[in-house]
């Protein structure tokens, strides 16, 4: 619940709290925020801290007030990152996807591409479907052109799609 309250508490707005903080504080929350995420066990609360770190984000990145983010992201999504945490790294493109691919993640595209494409290829499957998340909320929201550049990505896409169909309906039959 804390989560929920502090992501109202940080979101881009005149009198959000975030705004009235001072340059030192508004820095000791943003690695805060990241350290939490990082160190963070409970898969409900890192969920949580994703969408907060997520809202703090969006409106950060637009004006370069948090450069180490996506570098972060990036450094979290190599296979010798723990998977919790590569999970979560997706989460955080994911949710960035919808707020701001044109304003603060376009010069990144090359490079989600690469992390998407490693990341559908993954290993443990909670990470390919994260990766499948990740590259579908890109891909809705950049341009023709830009889609251009994803379209090898759809045999991985299409992969983990009917892989986690299949366990579905695994699933659904082992419960009748």
């Amino acid at each position: 619940m804390s989560c929920v309250l502090l992501r109202k508490c940080l979101t881009k707005a005149e009198d959000s709290l975030y705004s009235k903080l001072s340059p030192q504080a508004r820095q000791h929350v943003k690695r805060e925020l990241l350290s939490a995420l990082q160190q963070e066990q409970v898969g409900e609360i890192r969920r949580k801290l994703v969408y907060c770190v997520s809202g703090l984000a969006s409106g950060l990145i637009e004006g370069g007030d948090y450069p180490e983010l996506i570098p972060t992201l990036f450094n979290w999504c190599k296979p010798e990152t723990p998977p919790a945490l590569r999970e979560s790294a997706l989460g955080v493109f994911t949710q960035l996807a919808t707020f701001l691919l044109e304003k603060g993640l376009e010069p990144y595209l090359r490079d989600l591409k690469n992390v998407f494409s490693a990341s559908l290829k993954d290993s443990n499957s909670k990470i390919r479907l994260a990766a499948l998340e990740a590259t579908s909320s890109v891909i809705l929201v950049i341009n023709k052109k830009q889609r251009q550049g994803f379209v090898d990505l759809i045999p991985l896409m299409l992969q983990v799609s009917c892989f986690n169909l299949f366990l579905i309906i695994i699933g659904t039959c082992k419960s009748t």
